[in-house]
């Protein structure tokens, strides 16, 4: 039985890549991604995958960030080669160079799972400067490149956390809990763009933790 599970994983998208040449779509253009937010800085697109559903072939090629808002078993195959499996939980955060080597790939949940995601690209390229750290109490470096560095964050139920007014953006991502900035309510998925000397008080709400993911990005031209 497992032989034949792992045999689906690699085999059942190949009936989709009979299209994959011919399609050479844009990761916008595809139907399972919708665009949520963009500005001349970021732009935000949201991705959810029904069970047995596979997303079309679509092509990347700005710098991203992935933040994973499901636990699932994400299945990634680029054209002409074989399917990357891998478990992933809410929170999870990735940094993907599309801008330096773009790829087209299918997508598809690989388990009995709804899968969600956001995509964060950057729609500007950096500048070569960079910004310092925000403070760091209640904050955890997840990873830093050039484009951007993620942080992740939990504010306990009832308390705040500051985020000083600093000359790089940040974008708010809250994958468990919910909290509030700037006057906006954030749940599971929702999102906070924070422009450039903008301080930001981000508050729990009274009966959970609210944990999120913060990116920083780096000046762009």
């Amino acid at each position: 039985m497992k032989n034949k599970i792992i045999q689906g994983l690699i085999f059942l998208p190949m009936f989709f890549l009979c299209r994959a040449t011919d399609a050479q779509i844009t990761m916008i253009q595809e139907k399972h991604h919708k665009v949520v937010l963009e500005n001349q800085w970021i732009r935000i697109t949201e991705l959810v995958i029904s069970v047995g559903d596979t997303v079309a072939a679509h092509r990347h090629d700005k710098a991203s960030v992935v933040i994973f808002l499901t636990a699932s078993k994400c299945a990634i195959q680029d054209i002409g080669q074989q399917p990357a499996v891998a478990n992933v939980a809410p929170g999870n955060t990735v940094y993907r160079a599309y801008d330096e080597k773009p790829v087209t790939h299918l997508v598809w949940s690989a388990d009995e799972s709804f899968f969600r995601c956001l995509v964060v690209e950057m729609m500007k390229p950096h500048r070569g400067e960079s910004c310092p750290p925000p403070a760091k109490n209640g904050l955890a470096l997840l990873w830093r490149q050039k484009a951007v560095s993620a942080y992740g964050l939990e504010v306990l139920t009832g308390s705040s956390f500051n985020l000083p007014a600093s000359n790089c953006q940040f974008v708010l991502i809250d994958f468990s809990g919910s909290a509030t900035a700037r006057g906006q309510k954030l749940g599971v998925g929702d999102f906070l763009f924070i422009p450039s000397d903008h301080a930001t008080k981000i508050t729990a709400a009274e009966k959970e933790n609210a944990k999120c993911v913060l990116l920083q990005l780096t000046p762009m031209r």
